[in-house]
């Protein structure tokens, strides 16, 4: 599989679930990096989180993936813009982490984490950001 069809594949939230693009997105990480975490960027700077921003009914699962693929591979690259995207409002944090934003997602940050913890405390202190973000 390419590029194109593995984010194809993935941007799709729907049964059955992608396993073969998400298995090709493992293992092709250090080629395909880059563009899971500029998926993450264009998010951070404000990108849609719909598959068809006219209708918004289907999430585009790509940031989700890119999220936990970061994670996985531990890659801090994802960090910086990962944190910008958790500085939101309580409707987009549900847009962009679903029931995660409360459970998980100080785990895929923490996974991200470059070691530098300042942009952590300011999230924290972002009484803008949604209260789970934080």
């Amino acid at each position: 599989m390419e590029w194109q069809e593995v984010a194809a594949a993935l941007s799709i939230l729907a049964h059955p679930f992608p396993h073969t693009a998400a298995r090709e997105a493992r293992k092709r990480w250090n080629e395909w990096g880059p563009l899971f975490v500029a998926e993450i960027e264009r998010i951070a700077d404000g990108g849609s989180i719909f598959r068809n921003e006219a209708r918004k009914e289907e999430i585009n699962g790509l940031f989700s993936f890119a999220v936990y693929l970061a994670a996985e591979k531990r890659d801090a690259r994802a960090y910086g813009p990962l944190v910008r995207a958790c500085h939101c409002t309580a409707e987009r944090a549900d847009d962009l982490f679903g029931d995660d934003v409360g459970g998980i997602l100080g785990q895929l940050l923490a996974s991200v984490c470059d070691g530098n913890l300042a942009p952590l405390k300011a999230l924290a202190e972002d009484a803008a950001a949604a209260m789970w973000c934080r």
